[in-house]
């Protein structure tokens, strides 16, 4: 019974997602950006730059990018958006697209300065739960 449960806990940590790198991710165009008015630097230059973990978990289903609640883009595992905002505090928020991962909000509060990446992350964790956070990477 105890080896069951020690591998319960190694496959569900087995399936947290991993941070992208900016290196590593690959930014979203097209199609997959939803108000192009938040990245094409007409309200603002401050970024922020929301990332999707990489990894099985949530891997079904894309994520909508959301900025005060309005749907700005849909990114997959390993993507990325760049936003250009005004200077300022903003909820950022993640959303599942339903199906097989459910319907599950995050949000997060990020201040936006000129001159200045902030970063946000979007993945699961450990627990299988969704979340959003700032991030170094």
């Amino acid at each position: 019974m105890k080896s069951v449960a020690v591998f319960v806990c190694v496959a569900l940590a087995a399936c947290a997602t991993e941070p992208v790198t900016d290196l590593h991710a690959k930014f979203v165009q097209g199609q997959k950006v939803l108000d192009r008015s938040f990245v094409d630097g007409s309200r603002g230059k401050a970024a922020i730059v929301v990332k999707r973990d990489s990894g099985l978990l949530g891997s079904g289903c894309s994520a909508t990018v959301l900025i005060g609640g309005n749907r700005v883009a849909l990114l997959d595992p390993g993507e990325a958006v760049m936003l250009q905002l005004p200077e300022g505090d903003f909820v950022v928020g993640a959303a599942n697209n339903g199906g097989l991962c459910g319907s599950q909000i995050a949000e997060v509060k990020v201040a936006a300065r000129n001159a200045s990446l902030t970063k946000v992350r979007i993945g699961y964790g450990a627990s299988m739960a969704f979340t959003i956070s700032e991030t170094a990477y």
